[in-house]
């Protein structure tokens, strides 16, 4: 190694070019640059949940829902349990007597969207230059699709809806099938994951893979349990 970095010196002096440091300060680097990438993972991590809650929480709002509310993790409004009751029971008009179903619909879609948005237009970000918080977005915004990938296969094996899910809220309200939507949802998946891979330089590719994922570990259990309800209990 030090015949190595001895004649990279010796080439980089004799070719006019700055030499590559000789007393350690590439692994300093090294450890700064992979601390960085770890914190923009780490804060991409709330702005994921935030931005896709949101989204609901805005719609909720304009629609004029009573009791709309955000919290760190979810949105909400006053009657939203009882009027999935009524859903689950098949009352689909005791539903409709409580909100306009297709705003409920619009409403539960919209989460999906951003989120999928979001992804569409990080790739096209890092295409030009992969910041660590375009790829942190990349990495953790596509984790609720996760769920999707579940929901397929019971889908698939004849289950008549997927759960509560944004996606099979939507597909109960609009004319949308459910498994379109959770097939969207893992493509957008497999897009994101595939490109935060195709990004980043090979010679660098498993110590930023690390930090991104140790980043966004940490920074999601940051936010889960300390700042999320610190601030939006």
């Amino acid at each position: 190694m030090g015949l190595r970095m001895g004649t990279l010196y010796e080439a980089a002096r004799t070719s006019g070019k700055a030499a590559p440091p000789m007393d350690g300060t590439v692994g300093e680097r090294s450890a700064i640059t992979w601390i960085k990438w770890a914190g923009w993972a780490a804060l991409s991590f709330p702005v994921t949940v935030l931005s896709h809650e949101l989204a609901h929480f805005l719609s909720y709002v304009v629609f004029g829902f009573p009791g709309a509310a955000l919290h760190f993790s979810s949105s909400s409004y006053a009657v939203e349990t009882a009027l999935w009751k009524h859903m689950g029971d098949g009352d689909r008009a005791g539903a409709a007597a409580l909100l306009p179903l297709g705003r409920v619909g619009i409403a539960a879609i919209l989460g999906p969207i951003v989120s999928a948005l979001t992804i569409v237009l990080c790739v096209w970000l890092a295409k030009r230059k992969p910041h660590p918080f375009l790829l942190g977005l990349l990495l953790t915004v596509p984790l609720r699709s996760l769920a999707s990938v579940i929901v397929l296969f019971g889908l698939l094996l004849g289950r008549t809806r997927g759960g509560g899910s944004d996606e099979a809220h939507a597909a109960a309200l609009l004319p949308v099938p459910e498994l379109l939507l959770h097939l969207l949802a893992v493509s957008l998946l497999v897009v994101a994951w595939t490109s935060v891979v195709k990004f980043l330089a090979v010679g660098t590719r498993t110590a930023r893979l690390t930090a991104l994922f140790l980043g966004a570990a940490i920074g999601g259990l940051v936010y889960a349990v300390v700042i999320g309800p610190a601030l939006l209990p």
